[in-house]
Formats: structure tokens, sequence, C-alpha cells
């Protein structure tokens, strides 16, 4: 397992963990949650802004420091999809009845999808690289 998938695999299984603190502050026009507020580490809150089209999922996540006042998230500024950002999407797949599975790669992605017959979503960073692959299944 390389250095890059042992980290992905940490923030997963962080994310998923928080799933239960969400709170979703807004939905789209098809009435798909929007804009989330995201539990973080020592009490901080994370606003995580998702856009969809194309199959794929756009992150934007800022760390909220006061009021209206909020800081651009460093993991998902820095060449990575932050824990905030996976929890955002594990919570709005978890709401449509999904689960869903992260990859490193769409390759790893595809075979996935083809044993659990899943669909396949590129997750990426709006901030910053960060690229992972998603694959959703009922």
């Amino acid at each position: 397992m390389s250095h890059r998938s042992t980290a992905l695999s940490k923030r997963v299984t962080i994310a998923k963990s928080a799933l239960s603190f969400v709170g979703i502050l807004q939905y789209d026009k098809d009435n798909k949650p929007k804009v989330f507020v995201v539990p973080g580490s020592e009490g901080k809150q994370y606003r995580v802004i998702l856009r969809r089209g194309n199959g794929v999922v756009s992150t934007e996540c800022h760390l909220l420091v006061g009021g209206d006042n909020t800081v651009a998230c460093k993991g998902n500024s820095n060449g990575a999809v932050c824990k905030h950002a996976l929890t955002a999407v594990s919570k709005a797949t978890d709401l449509a009845n999904l689960s869903i599975s992260f990859c490193e790669d769409e390759k790893s992605a595809k075979r996935l999808s083809n044993v659990s017959h899943g669909r396949v979503y590129g997750v990426k960073s709006w901030q910053g690289k960060g690229e992972v692959w998603g694959v959703a299944r009922t």
C-alpha cells in the first residue's frame, strides 16, 4: 500500500466517523445537499460546498473562524481532498441511501465498480489539485 493510499484510508476513516455530526446549511436546485457544516479536531468547524456535474463532485472547504469569516482549509488547498470534504461527500451519498468507497485513482475505482456495480465519480478539490475517485452503490 502506498503512502498516498494510506493517507487516504486515514482521511476516510476519520470522515466516516464524523457523519452523525454533520449539518446541512443549503440544498441545490435539485434538492441535493450542497453546503455542509463539518466538525474538525479541537472543536473547529468547517463549511464544505459540493458542486456536482459531469460525473465529478468538486469540493470547497473553509475553516469557520468566527461570524461569517472563513479561512481556506489547508488540507483541501495543498494537493489533497481533505477529510472534511470526504465527510460531506459521504454524508450526501448516505442521504441518498447509497454507500461510497474512495479510491486513489480512476483505474482502481473502475475495477471496484465492475465488482460492486457502483457508479464512479471523480472527487476533486476546487481549491487545489487534490483528486480521489468515489464509487457509489446501493
